[in-house]
């Protein structure tokens, strides 16, 4: 498609729609690694001011400036109708602490335990280095999810070198919806993407070494900081998410404050920033949390087109 254009002599592909419409693109790529070494070397520059979009076989990506990439429509229209804002994790040092949870269940592993679920939307991720990335954090125990390959890998460990991995076969990217969940009665842990549950752990013979602060991204000890963008923190201590939850929470395109499983949460992280501080806050005032070494730019606004 791209020869095309060049023999024509024309710069933009304008296809015809229903009754007058016309869908307008820049450039047609045969996959998004070929857009962006096009983006990388300079032969395509996106205009700021403008609606940047390109054709995939996989269908339309929009350049976006906040994100510096290409975003497929289906994630824009994903992210957006959940959250005006998200939380951007730069990799170096920053990390959430939310140090409300007194005698927090989230991050435990032992059969003991009340349960938990931790769920959010992903805004923006960098796979490639296949490090572990510390997801959530709770004394001397943390969830992992592995940076690379044709798949994300979620571990679970307790000091660094013992611990229980699954392979999930699945490329975690923007717009997917992840939930984090911890059984009581079986001290197995499952990590579910877009409505599909991709791994069922075994865990409870680990000692339960946990502390009253609960950390998102925290590289300290084992591990790598966080890099990535998240929205919309739904947070579940002491009870997890029936299957009635689940369903609403990855079929609902609205607010998770609209919902029904709402009532069931112990809190709702919007992380929407408020111009001026790092705080993280719950919509229930519930569970409280700050930015360590973020600036109030880390909350980043969601790109619309």
């Amino acid at each position: 498609m791209s020869h095309i254009l060049e023999t024509l002599g024309v710069s933009k592909l304008r296809l015809r729609g229903r009754l007058s419409e016309f869908n307008g693109f820049d450039r047609f790529f045969a996959s998004l690694e070929d857009a962006n070494l096009s983006l990388a070397d300079g032969d395509y520059v996106p205009e700021a001011g403008r609606l940047n979009a390109i054709l995939l076989p996989e269908g339309i990506y929009i350049y976006s400036f906040d994100l510096a990439a290409f975003v497929h429509t289906d994630a824009l229209d994903q992210i957006g109708a959940r959250a005006d804002h998200y939380l951007k994790l730069d990799g170096i040092d920053d990390f959430v602490t939310f140090d409300a949870i007194t005698n927090s269940n989230i991050a435990r592993f032992d059969t003991g335990h009340a349960g938990w679920a931790v769920g959010f939307t992903i805004v923006e991720y960098t796979s490639g280095d296949n490090l572990y990335m510390n997801v959530i954090t709770n004394g001397a125990n943390r969830v992992m999810f592995r940076r690379g390959g044709n798949h994300m890998h979620i571990r679970f460990s307790s000091d660094g070198t013992s611990g229980s991995g699954s392979n999930t076969h699945h490329a975690l990217s923007a717009g997917d919806r992840v939930l984090i969940q911890s059984e009581a009665s079986s001290g197995r842990v499952q990590f579910w993407v877009n409505g599909q549950m991709k791994t069922n752990t075994e865990t409870d013979s680990w000692s339960d070494t946990t502390d009253d602060v609960v950390h998102i991204g925290d590289g300290s000890g084992f591990g790598e900081y966080a890099d990535f963008g998240i929205d919309n923190m739904v947070i579940m201590d002491g009870s997890t998410f029936t299957a009635a939850d689940r369903t609403e929470y990855f079929d609902s395109q609205e607010l998770p404050a609209s919902t029904a499983y709402y009532a069931n949460l112990t809190d709702l992280l919007l992380l929407d920033g408020d111009g001026t501080t790092t705080e993280a806050n719950g919509e229930k005032a519930v569970i409280n949390g700050d930015v360590t070494n973020g600036t109030a730019a880390s909350f980043v606004e969601v790109p619309t087109e």
